[in-house]
């Protein structure tokens, strides 16, 4: 089946809401934005080194990908705590969030963190406990994971793994099976992040348990 994939652009000026944290770009800097505000990033970019800030990396964030850039502060310019806080967890520097839809700003905070890091915790252990795990797979280019995700029954022999595939997760389908005690996410990991509460039971993501 062919498939054809638009990119989803958002008219915003990011200047404006760039201005209001400039001050606060100390150091290195990586400046990462979304696919809606990646059209937008010339200017921004032009902007600050203007402003003789130090831009040492800066591109598109993915939700699978974290920047590996070692600096001293991560821009993130979008909507949401998914991205930032997954730069946190990989990185121990100042994150800011500048919404250029809210104008708003933030930076994520140890707390922002350590909540996530408390919920993965609580996951892990109800994996660890449990004996009938479900396995949620994509069939989206770029989110399939099948095969990877098959290397849980040789790491935990144990257990019985059951392997839910589809195109897009439908979680009122998946109550429909009380028996799961557990879910390993292999689609996109932000599912681990914020869906959890939708299912009503542990979601980890296969990364963690592999």
């Amino acid at each position: 089946m062919k498939q054809l994939f638009l990119h989803a652009k958002v008219d915003v000026d990011l200047i404006k809401i760039v201005e209001k944290v400039v001050s606060r770009l100390k150091g290195k800097v990586a400046v990462y934005t979304t696919i809606q505000h990646l059209g937008m990033i010339k200017p921004v970019l032009e902007y600050l080194k203007k402003e003789k800030v130090n831009v040492v990396s800066s591109g598109q964030i993915l939700g699978c990908i974290v920047p590996k850039d070692k600096v001293d502060t991560f821009l993130y310019l979008g909507q949401g705590k998914f991205h930032p806080i997954a730069i946190l967890l990989k990185h121990d520097t100042k994150v800011i969030c500048a919404d250029p839809i809210s104008c708003k700003v933030t930076e994520i905070s140890k707390s922002d963190v350590e909540r996530v890091v408390k919920k993965q915790k609580g996951a892990m252990l109800k994996f660890l406990t449990s004996n009938k795990i479900g396995v949620l797979v994509s069939m989206k280019k770029g989110q399939e994971h099948y095969n990877e995700a098959k290397k849980l029954e040789k790491k935990y022999p144990d257990k019985t793994f059951y392997y839910f595939v589809m195109d897009t997760l439908d979680f009122n389908e998946i109550e429909n099976f009380p028996k799961v005690e557990c879910y390993v996410n292999s689609m996109c990991p932000r599912i681990g992040f914020d869906d959890t509460i939708r299912v009503g039971k542990s979601i980890i993501n296969l990364e963690e348990v592999l």
